[in-house]
């Protein structure tokens, strides 16, 4: 096969040309619907600033929207919970963050876990894009089926109150908590309910939701009215 030269230096390549038919990118976040442009709060206005602000919110969300089994890269905190042999330092998205087949969390490209105070900020930027409101769901069944009793960091015997971890697994395990976090999952619920208008779901979180709220209200100082 004879050559060709460039600058007279021998060449890199054959002169033959590759072609490609098709290529294709697995498209895996916005798990619970089959469509990526499903948008339920789809506009476009003369605003073009308008468009672009609100795009970008919609794309972050669904690109934030993940499989459950697709999370947790924080190898070193996952150790605790399924006792890889990964090493130190490793990034991988292969733990399980919840239940479900779809779930929000803080970042695609951060640490794919639940965290409630990215949820505060996603769940009404979902409820007028993409509706996806299951996902929310499932984030917050996450943080609530990880609660912690209130007596843990505090020496006494069990209030009746509960404390929920700022961050799903692999956080949840070792008593991780916010107060700031703590009321952000409690208003991730009223966003919940608010949009989706599914009260049945608040019946069933209703007592854990009361004891959370009561934990809350019990660190505000009679007085001067501060937490």
């Amino acid at each position: 096969m004879k050559l060709g030269t460039r600058g007279g230096q021998e060449p890199l390549l054959p002169p033959e040309s590759v072609g490609f038919k098709d290529i294709w990118v697995k498209y895996s976040a916005f798990p619970s619907h089959e469509n990526p442009r499903r948008y339920t709060g789809y506009f476009y206005s003369n605003d073009n600033l308008l468009n672009r602000i609100w795009y970008a919110g919609a794309y972050t969300l669904q690109i934030t929207t993940i499989p459950p089994k697709e999370g947790g890269t924080l190898i070193d905190l996952n150790k605790v919970v399924d006792d890889n042999g990964a090493p130190h330092g490793t990034w991988y998205s292969n733990f399980t963050i919840s239940n479900g087949t779809s779930v929000t969390t803080d970042g695609a490209k951060r640490d794919r876990m639940v965290y409630a105070g990215d949820m505060t900020l996603a769940a009404p930027g979902i409820a007028v894009s993409t509706y996806d409101l299951v996902s929310v769901k499932n984030a917050l069944d996450t943080l609530f089926e990880h609660y912690y009793h209130s007596s843990h960091d505090e020496g006494g015997k069990n209030s009746g109150m509960i404390r929920l971890p700022y961050a799903g697994p692999p956080m949840g395990f070792r008593f991780e908590f916010s107060d700031t976090y703590h009321m952000h999952a409690l208003l991730g619920v009223y966003q919940y309910v608010l949009y989706s208008g599914d009260f049945d779901y608040l019946k069933h979180l209703w007592w854990k939701y009361v004891q959370a709220i009561e934990y809350s209200t019990s660190k505000i100082l009679k007085g001067t009215g501060l937490m």
